[in-house]
């Protein structure tokens, strides 16, 4: 059991960690979605569907979120 003094070195981030983990991920968000959109500009002949560029300019962003937390995760969990 922990004692009083113990419980109270514990840090308390709760709703700010949330909202920190939540501006990170609307900032990677943006930073992706104009990447993809200046990637799709440049190769507009090799993808000329619409339905299919705006597949890509909504689907790949989110994705690559996850990638960039999977490789924050392993550069973090290398030190």
């Amino acid at each position: 059991m922990l004692g009083s003094s113990e419980k109270a070195k514990r840090p308390r981030l709760g709703c700010l960690f949330v909202l920190g983990i939540g501006l990170i991920c609307i900032g990677l968000l943006l930073l992706n979605g104009v990447l993809v959109r200046s990637f799709l500009m440049a190769n507009s002949k090799l993808i000329s569907e619409l339905a299919v560029q705006q597949a890509i300019q909504y689907v790949v962003p989110v994705v690559m979120i996850f990638v960039e937390f999977w490789i924050y995760d392993l550069l973090v969990a290398r030190n």
